[in-house]
């Protein structure tokens, strides 16, 4: 997550973005979002989701069912952050 981080030039905004990682998927099986890919030797991953929390509260939530339904992508969760600011 460090690497992604620096990799997108975040470090000035630190207090705004916080960067998680969910390596034992452990958070993804408690929400429900585990997909097991073992099949296709990638184990264990999360479903690609955006979410957005303001103070903790959950504000945003955007699951990707398909590619044709992106709506957890970038420009979505950036509207979303907009109208809640």
């Amino acid at each position: 997550m460090d690497a992604w981080r620096q990799a997108l030039h975040t470090d000035d905004a630190p207090a705004r973005i916080t960067y998680l990682a969910d390596p034992t998927a452990a958070v993804s099986q408690a929400w429900g979002l585990d997909w097991d890919l073992a099949q296709f030797s990638a184990g264990q991953r999360s479903k690609r989701f955006s979410l957005l929390a303001v103070d903790g509260e959950v504000k945003a939530f955007n699951l990707m069912e398909t590619p044709e339904n992106a709506t957890s992508d970038a420009a979505t969760l950036l509207a979303q952050a907009q109208a809640h600011a």
